[in-house]
């Protein structure tokens, strides 16, 4: 008999669970505080783990540890949370996993590795650069446009969004 799939669920995807049971996947969930908290439910017919941050690989993965589970243990590793996307590539990395590539996330989640890379294709892109601490810019520093979108570099959606017309625009977001 063939053994079924193995699948570790970074967070509770009620929805993937459901739609794969047919599949006969052997899904095993971690999750964190924040399920707990929020009340999200955890599908029945599956192994559960709590640790203490579902999006922290080290959280993860010692909790994996003490649970009996290490390279191996899993054939692929799934999020459908955004912030924990990064972990789960890592993750699958560690436990030798099909999950998509570290590079990947980092390409999809971080505005100026993404633009750099269709800029590379030749596809027009907006200029940008990175503040790397806008909370800390140097005296000197001077917004190199007329107006600007600043927005977090990786995640976050539009939160913390803002549209600058000037340096002292950037420098109030930083305060």
């Amino acid at each position: 008999m063939e053994r079924a799939q193995r699948l570790l669920m970074i967070g509770s995807d009620y929805q993937a669970v459901e739609a794969t049971r047919e599949r006969g996947l052997d899904i095993t969930i971690v999750y964190g505080g924040g399920t707990k908290d929020w009340g999200m439910p955890l599908p029945a017919g599956v192994r559960t783990l709590f640790v203490d941050d579902q999006k922290n690989p080290e959280a993860v993965l010692t909790g994996l540890y003490r649970a009996g589970f290490g390279e191996g243990s899993f054939d692929a590793v799934y999020a459908h949370d955004d912030m924990a996307l990064m972990s789960a590539a890592m993750l699958g990395q560690a436990l030798g996993a099909r999950a998509i590539p570290p590079r990947t996330v980092a390409l999809f989640r971080d505005k100026d590795l993404q633009k750099g890379q269709l800029r590379r294709a030749g596809l027009p892109v907006t200029a940008c650069h990175v503040i790397e601490d806008i909370r800390d810019l140097p005296a000197d520093y001077e917004l190199p446009y007329a107006k600007a979108v600043v927005k977090p570099v990786a995640g976050m959606a539009t939160q913390a969004t803002s549209i600058v017309d000037d340096t002292a625009g950037v420098r109030r977001i930083g305060q």
